[in-house]
């Protein structure tokens, strides 16, 4: 709970600033949605299939790709600091 509280609090506002104000919306809904559709959408039938052939020991694997996917793209996120947003 904790580390999600910690994810949340700060999500929508990291988002935010990468966009100008004319796309903000588009710019952060898409690539959401795109994200939540590919990895959390299909992540129970690569599970099944994973348990189906044998390797249900090895879904960890599945989920670290993910989670360093996403370490990757939060690393060369551009900082904002002192950046004027539109």
């Amino acid at each position: 709970m904790l580390l999600s509280s910690g994810f949340t609090a700060t999500c929508a506002a990291v988002m935010a600033e990468q966009f100008p104000a004319e796309i903000r919306a588009t710019g952060v809904a898409l690539p959401y949605a795109i994200s939540a559709t590919l990895f959390g959408g299909t992540l129970p039938y690569i599970v099944t299939a994973m348990s189906n052939a044998g390797f249900s020991d090895y879904i960890w694997v599945y989920i670290a790709v993910v989670c360093a996917v996403g370490f990757c793209v939060y690393a060369v996120m551009p900082e904002t600091k002192g950046k004027v947003l539109d």
